[in-house]
């Protein structure tokens, strides 16, 4: 991508004001986010410690009170996606949030002047043991691209769940939905196929200058079409909270089902069920309880059955600890009971929002039954995400 005009060249000098490191390919990190700063912070201070030279935030709302705070964070670059922003990608503002993160994403790496670059959400947090710089390094110079598996955190029943960064990593089934079925049992449709409730696709890790296109979760050749097979090294992942509390899952859902209910199709029919079971429930907070439970929260017996087989493991990180040691003057509240605090009125407000809209009270609604739910294909996956995140 070519951008012209004093604001393409802010930009290309925004984009290139990271820290520079010695004996090593330079690595950044690209996320566009639309979260409190509390759960920035520890995203940034996860990743500058772990060697990155470049954290670039598109801030999807051009007018989010962190923007500030953010820009006045070494290593970090704020990109406010206004009006100005926008008009320097072809075809201006996508209209879906996914659709706007490819965009970005493929314009920094348009622009960027480091080596390696990644494309993850805020609740996404890249870790490899050897470090990412030294596994760059001995993977040298390529036009392909690197998967990064993710690695989805769930409870035993032994972890505590007093702050947002606890519990376990469990990792996908190599063995598909027989596998899943034989640990997890059949009635569970939002882990088929692979054992994740999340997206199992994983995120690119792209080399700056590869001439490359980008969706979701896969990079393709120049015309869009080709795939190019990704690079598999096993030394590298991405660990991803996506239920950082159990309130927190819930509200995703509830307003992934306001979308259902307003007539979006993009979601993994399991998961779409699930979320129309919360949704038309009598007592659709009551039924989001049950349903975290049996998704993220594992017997005895079955995290005994992942441990055997490798796909279950102790949490590798800790963004709370990172973020004291990076970014001192910044202390957070990285505790569940903050975040639950922070979410209750959200969700309160959300969810008379979903029952008017179910029942038909809300205007233009077309009644209640709305959007109820449709048999689930096992297996079955969006071709795109295959799930949220």
């Amino acid at each position: 991508m070519h951008v012209i005009g004093g604001l393409g060249a802010r930009v290309r000098r925004v984009l290139g004001a990271g820290r520079r490191w010695r004996g090593g390919p330079r690595w950044g990190v690209v996320a566009q986010v639309r979260e409190p700063l509390e759960l920035l912070i520890p995203f940034v201070a996860h990743h500058l410690g772990a060697g990155a030279s470049r954290v670039t935030l598109f801030m999807d709302d051009p007018d989010d009170p962190a923007i500030p705070v953010l820009e006045g964070i070494p290593g970090v670059d704020v990109v406010p996606c206004d009006a100005a922003h926008w008009s320097l990608i072809p075809g201006g503002r996508p209209a879906r949030k996914l659709d706007r993160q490819v965009a970005n994403f493929t314009f920094a790496h348009a622009e960027s002047d480091l080596d390696w670059i990644a494309h993850i959400d805020a609740d996404e947090y890249i870790v490899a043991p050897g470090g990412v710089r030294r596994l760059l390094r001995r993977l040298g110079a390529r036009d392909g691209w690197i998967n990064l598996p993710p690695l989805e955190r769930v409870w035993t029943e032994s972890d505590t769940r007093d702050t947002l960064f606890g519990g376990h990593l469990r990792s996908a089934l190599p063995g598909g939905v027989r596998e899943v079925r034989e640990i997890f049992g059949t009635g569970m449709p939002q882990l088929e196929p692979s054992g994740l409730a999340g997206h199992h696709g994983g995120k690119v890790l792209a080399p700056v200058g590869a001439d490359l296109t980008f969706r979701m979760h896969r990079a393709q050749g120049p015309d869009g079409e080709a795939r190019i097979p990704p690079s598999e090294v096993g030394e590298i992942a991405l660990v991803h909270f996506e239920a950082l509390t159990q309130k927190h899952w819930t509200l995703k859902h509830l307003r992934q089902g306001l979308a259902i209910l307003e007539g979006a199709q993009s979601f993994r029919p399991a998961r779409r069920a699930v979320t129309l079971e919360i949704v038309h429930a009598p007592d659709p907070l009551a039924e989001a309880a049950r349903q975290f439970e049996r998704t993220y929260v594992l017997s005895d017996p079955v995290a005994s059955r992942l441990r055997a087989g490798g796909h279950l493991r102790n949490m590798p990180i800790d963004p709370a600890r990172a973020a004291a040691r990076h970014l001192p003057s910044m202390p957070v509240d990285l505790s569940a009971a903050h975040l639950d605090r922070e979410i209750d009125p959200i969700l309160a407000d959300t969810l008379e929002e979903v029952l008017a809209r179910r029942d038909g009270t809300a205007p233009g609604t077309g009644g209640a039954g709305e959007g109820r739910p449709e048999p689930v294909c096992a297996g079955q996956i969006d071709s795109e995400t295959g799930a949220t995140g």
